[in-house]
């Protein structure tokens, strides 16, 4: 069970992007809230589940990489939906982030045919810094933590390409640029 427990978490993430769309469609700030915790929770505990118990798998690591790519791209709309003036407020930093998210994914998939699953440090510790921004912008409105949690998703989109680039194969799991 806890072999599997890892990807099932990635397939919830998943799962939950419909729900998600759903309640912020509704205007369910609170329901939405809840299950985009425990989305990024979910994130958090599936590689490290996976590691523990020697469960790491290519088709994990891209299964994972798909629940991150479905989740941080419809987080931005359903917080639209159901924040507007936040959105507007930090117009700069959301598209600085969302930049940042896609700049990797163009560029893994022209020059490997696909998206890359690095799940570089940098991108593990930038995930939780904008998981942690993004609800304490949404629950009590400081929203500093989101401006460095976006520079940040640039620096880390910036590792991702320069990988990209030096790569001759796509491959996952890489620490860092300087474990290559």
């Amino acid at each position: 069970m806890l072999k599997h427990l890892p990807n099932m978490l990635s397939g919830f993430r998943i799962a939950a992007v419909p729900l998600l769309l759903g309640l912020a469609w509704s205007g369910n700030r609170s329901v939405f809230l809840v299950l985009l915790m425990a989305s990024l929770l979910s994130d958090v505990a599936d590689g490290f589940i996976a590691r523990k118990f020697g469960s790491e798998s290519t088709s994990g690591a891209k299964l994972d990489s798909l629940g991150d790519m479905a989740t941080y791209l419809s987080a931005p709309f359903c917080i639209w939906l159901l924040y507007p003036e936040l959105v507007i407020q930090e117009i700069v930093f959301v598209c600085i982030t969302i930049t940042a998210y896609l700049l990797p994914i163009v560029a893994s998939v022209w020059k490997f045919g696909q998206i890359a699953s690095y799940h570089t440090l940098a991108a593990k510790a930038s995930a939780v810094l904008m998981g942690t921004s993004v609800l304490v912008a949404l629950l009590i409105d400081h929203t500093w933590w989101f401006r460095i949690a976006a520079l940040v998703q640039f620096i880390v989109a910036i590792e991702y390409v320069a990988i990209t680039l030096k790569l001759e194969s796509p491959k996952e799991n890489i620490r860092s640029i300087f474990h290559l």
